[in-house]
């Protein structure tokens, strides 16, 4: 049987789309940490061609 990959797509919490604009890499860092201890194992991040 195939393995089901649960995840999420990620903007950080201050920021959301503006991500790129307004880079928080501490936020970034504790968010990433957090979703790691919830067992999510893929991540979606958006890329802004305008930023």
């Amino acid at each position: 049987m195939p393995r089901f990959l649960f995840g999420i797509n990620y903007w950080p919490r201050s920021s959301a789309m503006y991500m790129w604009q307004r880079f928080e890499i501490h936020e970034i860092a504790e968010d990433l940490a957090r979703i790691k201890e919830l067992g999510l194992e893929v991540v979606r991040f958006f890329l802004m061609w305008e930023a």
